[in-house]
């Protein structure tokens, strides 16, 4: 007696849950038929059940509700994304304590990936891995000239020795570079420095800038274009939309 209650109470359970029951008898998807006799089976198996429940059983809508239950899961998943990732880019924009946005001309250091370490990277030759440093190089200075720093007078390092530095105005400077491709994050330290006096007015310490693209010179674009981002809301006080990363 107790034993048929209990299965009673399941069905009564199932009937509740099922509000948008219909009928499945039509899906000729095998895997659904496998699992949904088994299911039936089961609870066949421990609770004695009558021939309408059965039947009940038989078409009631499992495969909807967990499908719903997915739904739901990847909607929380993505908002839990969202919340770290706004977290990720949150001291992006924190106050800065030096007025930088005096300064009309600036210059951008060339951004030294360090051509020793071409083998780490999977490189077969290293001037292959020059090629893609010029590309990355010349890539950041084309974006920022056109639209980071739009307005101001910009101008770049040709290579990673050039000391070619105007006598007045802003240098960017970076330094302590690390690619750390298995995380998709460039880490590095950005110097900002007054050329007229050589007096260094701000330094944001190393961190990590992540890329959020595929492929090595894909991750590392998005990358400094994080970085840009950075300097631009340093520079200028103004935060602009990042395409990339």
């Amino acid at each position: 007696m107790e034993s048929w209650q209990n299965s009673l109470e399941i069905v009564d359970w199932a009937k509740t849950v099922g509000n948008s029951r219909f009928l499945m008898n039509n899906y000729s998807n095998d895997k659904i038929g496998l699992k949904r006799y088994n299911l039936v089976k089961f609870i066949s198996f421990n609770f004695p059940l009558r021939e309408k429940d059965r039947k009940f059983l038989k078409t009631f809508p499992f495969e909807e509700a967990w499908v719903n239950r997915k739904i739901l899961l990847t909607v929380a998943l993505v908002i839990v994304v969202l919340i770290f990732g706004c977290q990720r880019y949150k001291n992006y924009f924190t106050p800065v304590e030096v007025d930088l946005s005096r300064y009309s001309n600036i210059h951008i250091q060339w951004v030294n990936f360090a051509e020793k370490n071409w083998r780490i990277h999977g490189y077969n030759k290293i001037d292959d891995w020059k090629r893609d440093i010029a590309y990355l190089n010349r890539s950041f200075q084309e974006n920022l000239e056109n639209y980071w720093l739009s307005g101001k007078d910009v101008t770049f390092s040709k290579d990673k020795d050039s000391t070619n530095y105007p006598k007045d105005g802003l240098l960017v400077a970076f330094d302590d570079v690390y690619i750390d491709y298995d995380h998709y994050y460039l880490y590095l330290s950005i110097k900002f420095v007054d050329l007229s006096s050589n007096e260094m007015l701000m330094e944001i310490k190393r961190k990590g800038y992540f890329g959020n693209s595929y492929g090595f010179i894909g991750y590392l674009t998005c990358s400094l274009d994080n970085v840009s981002q950075r300097i631009t809301w340093v520079i200028m006080q103004k935060k602009k939309r990042n395409f990339l990363g």
